[in-house]
C-alpha cells in the first residue's frame, strides 16, 4: 500500500523453506498485491557456497553443500543446482519471476536462461 510492486528475495536454496514461507504469503494474499521475485544466486564453488552461509547467512541444504564438495567440475555443479532450482520455483504458486543474481558470474546467464526454459518469454496480459 506504500506503493511497492514487487518484492526480490535473497538467493533460494532451500525449496521446502521457501514453499513454506510463500504459503504464509499466500495465507496473507501478499503475492495478489506485490508481484514476488524468487532470487538464485548460482554457485561457482564449494567455498562461494560457505561463504553465503558463514558471512551472508544464506541457507544452503546439506546435499546441495555436499553436491558442491564433491563435484569435479563445481561451476557445471552450481549452473545445474541453479537451473534445478528454477524449475522448481517456477512451480510455486504465487511466484511470478526469478531474479538471477550470478555474482561474479555474468558469463553463466545466457546458459541458465536457456537450460532453464526461460526463454522465449511468456506473453503476459497488460
Amino acid at each position: 500500500m506504500a506503493g511497492a510492486d514487487f518484492v526480490q528475495t535473497q538467493g533460494v536454496y532451500d525449496i521446502d523453506a521457501f514453499e513454506e514461507w510463500m504459503r504464509l504469503v499466500r495465507k496473507e494474499w501478499l503475492h495478489e498485491k506485490v508481484y514476488i521475485l524468487a532470487g538464485v544466486i548460482p554457485l561457482k564453488s564449494a567455498k562461494m557456497a560457505r561463504f553465503m552461509v558463514e558471512k551472508l547467512g544464506a541457507v544452503v541444504p546439506k546435499h546441495i553443500m555436499d553436491r558442491m564438495e564433491n563435484a569435479p567440475n563445481p561451476k557445471a555443479e552450481g549452473l545445474s543446482i541453479a537451473v534445478r532450482t528454477i524449475k522448481a520455483l517456477k512451480k510455486v504458486d504465487g511466484v511470478r519471476g526469478v531474479h538471477l543474481m550470478p555474482v561474479g558470474w555474468d558469463g553463466v546467464v545466457p546458459r541458465l536462461v536457456k537450460d532453464a526454459g526461460l526463454v522465449p518469454r511468456p506473453e503476459t496480459a497488460v
